[in-house]
């Protein structure tokens, strides 16, 4: 019988601001939110005339247990909130499953020759910092351009004062090389306030001053010179063309709007720096009766933070919940005034309308395509017969060389995608030497005993990588844990087949499917998306197991000639390889080299140096 939440027990709760997190049977926490008076706020989720979204009324059935904390303000409860909701993950939050850190570029003009770095965090100094951008690759696109027409350095200032000789960016034109010319400071200026007017989205006024030099270098006869400018003016007008989405104004601004269709709305955020489209972005969440205000509210608090560029003008379709504490939170990070605002008109509302079509676009792609998906999945559940369609796989793998460094691999695949999340490796710890049988049989066992220990689901559908043999070892661990029913298939690579009816030729037998009790593999059709699907998670495993498996390897090529001396522990093997950075830079230092680490002794560092004999 479903436990209920004891009502009697709100007006214990404190009429004060505050974070709530509201929870289950289990204790695990369903739903986070802040209130400028928790009493009050808690007491409407149950009355008969409070809060009646349908998004509470999905979770307020479960909820057996409230645990507040008390903030001085509401906007301290807001900042609580906002990390409690990202450490935590509650399911009826909105969560924004994007967590990279985006790049920005950065050149400091005070140095003498700058150089043009990339950023992924904005220090507080005096360098200029471009960005952020969504697009790694667009940024790496950006770089190679502007390094083609502004050859500008790229070493660090520690290679540049030490080179003797200039590189081969110099012989390609893509450098001065004044690590080892005497390039004149001006020159070098030039280039730099060249990328600085690029990056700024000021490429008229660019092309303006090239073509004011270009004309001068051509009076005075240096026609090389002319011709460099040139062709870096021409670069520019193939710029100009390409970038046909601009602002009027020259500032910076995100214009985020979002589409609403079959239970899922998708959200986008135009990103404008300097007048100039600078990326895109797009989420999709579940809607679970959440109003567009209620998802706006938790997407601003997640999609920007301290280490987020913060324009002064955010233009959305409509209004968040708490908009004004929003604004307040935001001008606190950016140390200026943000303003969230609906255009009525003008280019601003053009801009709003097209990252709208964004949004409908994006979320339309994606529906299809786990339309497509649950074709796939449901079409594999009738070519093997499976009791229920395979909506979570997972799929195993076995590496070793000879018995050595043995390792397994499990992948995990939902709905047809990686969940690269809930990968896991195995080291196996009881089988030695060569037996990919008993080290499967191992992994098997060990997964899905703590499966069940845990009480987590198991999967629809298991893959073992191999044929008969590591299949019916799997099985061998299924049962001996009581899991017979589970569903469970080998998929072994194809291989040449002597042909019955025409003695001593061979044919491909294309991919086998071993199923339980049943001796004749099944062949699926090739280039089936049934097959890809099954051949994209045994792919995956295998990837993850040679992954970790190298891993393994390196590392013990790096320490095994440490262990071999006598004398080094743990400790001073730690002090050595701390101090020359490898076990090989460790056998070439000398003498007084390996006297300077602490703990290592005359006699010690002597059988450092013979064991290189």
């Amino acid at each position: 019988m479903q436990q209920e939440f004891d009502t009697e027990r709100l007006s214990l709760y404190p009429a004060t601001s505050g974070v709530y997190l509201m929870k289950n049977a289990d204790g695990k926490i369903l739903y986070i939110g802040k209130a400028k008076d928790l009493r009050a706020r808690l007491k409407s989720y149950f009355s008969e005339t409070g809060d009646s979204r349908l998004s509470v009324r999905i979770f307020l059935p479960r909820i057996t247990n409230i645990e507040t904390i008390i903030t001085k303000t509401e906007k301290e409860a807001f900042l609580l909130e906002n990390i409690l909701i990202k450490k935590r993950q509650p399911p009826y939050n909105l969560r924004l499953r994007d967590d990279k850190t985006y790049i920005s570029l950065r050149i400091d003009p005070s140095k003498p020759y700058p150089r043009l770095e990339w950023a992924r965090k904005r220090k507080k100094d005096d360098a200029l910092y471009f960005g952020p951008y969504s697009s790694a690759s667009s940024v790496r696109h950006t770089v190679r351009f502007l390094e083609k027409i502004f050859p500008l350095r790229s070493c660090s200032d520690s290679v540049m004062k030490n080179r003797a000789r200039p590189c081969i960016r110099y012989q390609i034109k893509r450098c001065l090389a004044p690590c080892c010319f005497p390039v004149p400071e001006e020159e070098y200026r030039q280039l730099v306030n060249g990328v600085i007017l690029y990056l700024r989205g000021n490429m008229e006024e660019l092309k303006k001053k090239f073509e004011k030099r270009m004309q001068e270098h051509a009076d005075a006869m240096r026609y090389e010179k002319a011709a460099e400018l040139r062709d870096r003016i021409a670069a520019i007008d193939s710029t100009l063309e390409r970038q046909n989405i601009s602002q009027e104004k020259a500032r910076d601004m995100d214009v985020i709007a979002h589409h609403i269709s079959e239970g899922k709305t998708c959200v986008a955020a135009f990103q404008y720096r300097l007048g100039v489209l600078a990326g895109t972005r797009s989420f999709i969440f579940d809607l679970q009766g959440k109003t567009v205000p209620e998802i706006y509210y938790s997407f601003f608090g997640q999609f920007y933070n301290e280490n987020s560029f913060i324009p002064g003008t955010i233009f959305v379709d409509e209004e968040p919940e708490d908009k004004s504490l929003l604004e307040e939170w935001l001008a606190e990070l950016k140390g200026a005034r943000v303003n969230i605002a609906i255009p009525q008109r003008g280019k601003t509302a053009s801009i709003l309308s097209l990252a709208r079509e964004n949004a409908a676009e994006h979320l339309r792609i994606k529906q299809e395509g786990e339309r497509d998906l649950s074709l796939v999945l449901e079409s594999l559940r009738a070519k093997l017969h499976l009791p229920e369609t395979p909506y979570h796989i997972e799929g195993f793998d076995i590496s070793n060389i000879q018995g050595r460094m043995a390792v397994g691999s499990l992948v995990v695949f939902q709905d047809g995608k990686p969940d690269s999340s809930r990968y896991r490796h195995f080291q196996i710890k009881t089988v030695t030497g060569s037996d990919d049988f008993a080290m499967m049989y191992e992994v098997v066992k060990r997964r899905y005993k703590r499966i069940r220990e845990e009480g987590k689901p198991f999967p629809n559908l298991i893959l073992i990588d191999g044929g008969k043999g590591q299949l019916g070892a799997a099985i061998k661990a299924l049962e001996e844990l009581g899991l017979e029913g589970m569903s469970i298939i080998g998929l072994a690579k194809s291989h040449l087949k002597e042909d019955r009816e025409f003695p001593g030729e061979k044919f491909e037998t294309g991919e086998r499917i071993f199923l339980p009790n049943r001796k004749n593999p099944v062949v699926l059709k090739p280039g089936s998306p049934a097959l890809f699907l099954i051949q994209k998670v045994r792919d995956e495993a295998h990837r993850f197991a040679i992954t970790y498996h190298k891993k393994l390897r390196s590392k013990n090529q790096r320490l095994s000639i440490l262990d071999e001396i006598p004398g080094i522990g743990p400790s001073r093997k730690k002090a050595l390889l701390k101090r020359f950075g490898s076990a090989k830079a460790v056998q070439n230092a000398n003498m007084a080299e390996l006297l300077s680490v602490p703990g290592i002794t005359r006699d010690i560092a002597q059988r450092i140096l013979n064991s290189n004999h």
